[in-house]
């Protein structure tokens, strides 16, 4: 029992002033969980935390900004694609149709008059189309931001 009591005595001597350290290190950092992060850095840690805060919310800014003109972009994208499969591709088939159904028998003006109203819309259809791939090139632009 003297070695038991021994070697209890010596473990206790060893291990208590570790526990006494840790109760130590937890009690310390139990008074540090209600101080702010900030008043522990250096005053150039806090100018660069602020700067870097600025710079979060800059950038944050821009990311909107972006994504507001992109959803514009998609607007205009949209409608530029309503337009050209609802009306200008309909019309130039119709024209095409109706190119087809003159032959040769019509009229020469009337063929004429046709022909003119197609170049038209065939003209109105390819600057819809130039609008609508710049259109998609602006969001391409948008969306890699």
């Amino acid at each position: 029992d003297a070695c038991s009591s021994d070697l209890s005595s010596g473990i206790n001597a060893e291990y208590g002033g570790d526990l006494t350290a840790l109760r130590g290190t937890v009690a310390s950092l139990q008074q540090e969980l209600g101080t702010e992060l900030l008043s522990q850095l250096t005053e150039t840690e806090q100018e660069e935390v602020k700067k870097l805060n600025k710079e979060i919310a800059s950038l944050q800014s821009q990311i909107r900004e972006c994504l507001e003109r992109r959803s514009k972009l998609e607007v205009d994208k949209n409608m530029y694609e309503n337009l050209l499969h609802n009306n200008l591709y309909k019309r130039r088939d119709q024209l095409l149709s109706n190119i087809d159904e003159l032959g040769m028998s019509e009229r020469k003006q009337d063929f004429d008059s046709k022909k003119a109203e197609f170049a038209q819309a065939t003209v109105g259809m390819e600057t819809t189309k130039k609008r609508l791939d710049w259109l998609e090139s602006e969001m391409e632009v948008y969306t890699k931001k």
